[in-house]
């Protein structure tokens, strides 16, 4: 049935050989050592914290590079291949006559962004873009006209394209410019109103209680004489 079986072990001090059974066309077995393989991973280490990476951060350095340096985790992005996500607005303020937009990164590769500001009703076709890294989450807008609703929108680009420009997205918004002197003016009129208003309501109560006291006559020390008028009621009876 078997025609022959040879089992060969050698054993070192240093080293551990283990049989392996290998079988041929005639049913015999022949053996083989080899030896054991040793593991070289590093030893398990806890749970890998996350890169203190912030979408919104002004200057904030590429997530990848942080992860090199910390090995840390980074937040899922999609590759440099595929078109970019739109950014998303935070916040559009004024300060003076400069506008300042703020967006925030969008869970791609970006290699810079764009961002564009037209007239509201007048489409993008007619502005003029203003570029900046891709470390940049912060783009200043000047002299735009007093009272006028701009649509300002930012966009994503990297070598696969450019994010779509949609109104009615969050990489879009509307902001209605104003002038600093506007800006005060208002407010100071009403602070003004609100002054004179608390005047004349103190100037009201002074002459109600003058005319009230007139009324009353008093003896030397300020008080109602009782005499006085109790008097004048009997001259008048």
């Amino acid at each position: 049935m078997i025609n022959k079986m040879s089992l060969l072990a050698n054993t070192t001090a240093s080293t551990t050989r283990l049989g392996r059974i290998i079988f041929d066309d005639k049913f015999d077995f022949d053996y083989e050592t080899e030896s054991a393989p040793v593991s070289t991973a590093p030893p398990p280490v806890g749970p890998i914290a996350p890169c203190d990476y912030d979408r919104c951060r002004d200057g904030q350095v590429p997530c990848e590079e942080l992860r090199k340096n910390q090995s840390c985790l980074c937040p899922g992005v999609s590759g440099p291949n595929v078109v970019p996500e739109f950014p998303r607005i935070l916040e559009i303020t004024q300060q003076g006559s400069t506008v300042n937009v703020h967006w925030c990164a969008p869970p791609s590769t970006v290699e810079k962004y764009q961002v564009v500001y037209s007239r509201q009703g007048k489409g993008m076709s007619t502005s003029v873009p203003l570029e900046r890294g891709s470390q940049s989450r912060t783009a200043q807008l000047e002299d735009l006209s007093d009272g006028v609703s701009y649509v300002v929108c930012v966009q994503a680009i990297n070598r696969a394209g450019s994010s779509p420009l949609k109104e009615n997205s969050n990489a879009c918004a509307v902001y209605k410019s104003t002038s600093e002197m506007k800006k005060y003016l208002y407010p100071g009129l009403i602070g003004g109103v609100l002054l004179l208003l608390f005047f004349v309501v103190i100037g009201v109560i002074l002459i109600w209680r003058h005319h009230t006291n007139r009324k009353r006559p008093t003896d030397v020390t300020g008080l109602t004489n009782p005499s006085f008028s109790r008097g004048s009621r009997d001259e008048t009876e």
